[in-house]
């Protein structure tokens, strides 16, 4: 721990990076309408730049998503407060997330009590994301399942989720008979971005409903699309 105005702090933290944190909260985040105080509260206590190459930390706080290298990015700040403000978490709620990529979401997820479930398809990704997890809360990828392999296989599974969030793009809104659908309990979100004509994908809130989805909202985005079953073919 090193002490600093603000306090005791971890070795990775700094007086900087929670003044840089705490400006895109006030400016990015709330400035927005993102108003949940719980994803405030995680906004704020966990340390975004951890989670980048150490290259690109200085980047972190910025506007803008930011490659992660391997063909993936960490989406930028405000577009991941929509995403857990749309999943309207509560205390130990299942969530299976695709796509780790840095752990950033995962660690989210998890500093609001959410019991998660993350795959991630790219092994470097999956290596880097789950030392970065321990480094930042030692122990938590025992207490959580990070998992290495195609989410589709892992949505096969008996087990079942209160929330569905994907970092990739699908290529489309799953079927019901999709392992995606299937895995996600009555009464569940599912948030993820789809492509639409014109190569234009949207991020959706999906309620499962009478074994039906209803959409609860959408807006424009730009993401990473999806690999492997349930995505797109592997170049």
């Amino acid at each position: 721990m090193e002490n600093h105005p603000f306090g005791p702090q971890p070795l990775f933290e700094s007086a900087s990076s929670i003044a840089e944190r705490e400006a895109m909260v006030k400016n990015q985040i709330i400035a927005r309408g993102i108003s949940d105080s719980s994803v405030i509260s995680a906004m704020r206590n966990v340390p975004r730049h951890l989670f980048l190459p150490s290259e690109s930390r200085h980047l972190a706080y910025l506007d803008k998503a930011i490659s992660i290298g391997f063909g993936q990015t960490i989406s930028q700040p405000y577009i991941v407060a929509y995403i857990l403000e749309k999943l309207s978490l509560f205390p130990k709620a299942k969530v299976l997330e695709v796509g780790t990529g840095s752990g950033y979401l995962t660690a989210l997820l998890i500093e609001m009590k959410a019991e998660v479930v993350s795959v991630e398809i790219v092994p470097e990704l999956y290596q880097r994301a789950t030392e970065i997890l321990e480094i930042w809360s030692p122990g938590c990828t025992k207490v959580h399942q990070i998992r290495i392999g195609d989410a589709y296989e892992f949505a096969m599974r008996k087990d079942t989720f209160n929330r569905f969030v994907s970092s990739a793009c699908l290529p489309k809104i799953p079927e019901t008979i999709h392992p995606f659908f299937l895995c996600l309990r009555e009464g569940g979100l599912a948030v993820f971005p789809i492509f639409g004509t014109g190569n234009i994908q949207h991020l959706v809130t999906l309620l499962k409903r009478n074994d039906q989805w209803e959409e609860k909202g959408r807006i424009e985005v730009k993401f990473v699309p999806l690999t492997g079953r349930g995505g797109f073919a592997d170049k």
